[in-house]
């Protein structure tokens, strides 16, 4: 009895690490996907200033569009890297959940040495 529960949570155990693992490989994928949004959004950014300044020697109402698109794109950078912070944090607490199942499931093994 003490085999089949021992079996059991053994089971549990290396279900849950499974799923940890495959929740840690979506944040991940989530945060390339966000590390890029965000390189992508200081190019663009880059980009823009670049285009407003060339542009401000033949138009004032130019460099003010660009100023209000630089504002925008700054909030849409600010928020990407938030959201990739976030990310690590829920990495790292799965991971550390994981840590927690791996010596749980250690535990198992060694009683049902």
């Amino acid at each position: 009895s003490d085999v089949k529960r021992l079996l059991l949570d053994k089971r549990g155990l290396t279900d849950s690490i499974s799923r940890t693992v495959a929740q840690t490989g979506v944040i991940d994928r989530r945060c390339k996907q966000l590390q890029g949004d965000l390189l992508q959004s200081v190019e663009h950014t880059r980009m823009a200033k670049e285009d407003a300044e060339s542009a401000r020697k033949e138009q004032v109402l130019t460099t003010l569009l660009w100023m209000r698109e630089e504002d925008v794109m700054q909030g849409t950078i600010k928020r990407l890297q938030n959201e990739i912070f976030s990310m690590d944090a829920a990495r790292a607490a799965l991971e550390s959940g994981q840590d927690e199942l791996q010596r749980r499931l250690e535990a198992v093994e060694s009683e049902l040495e």
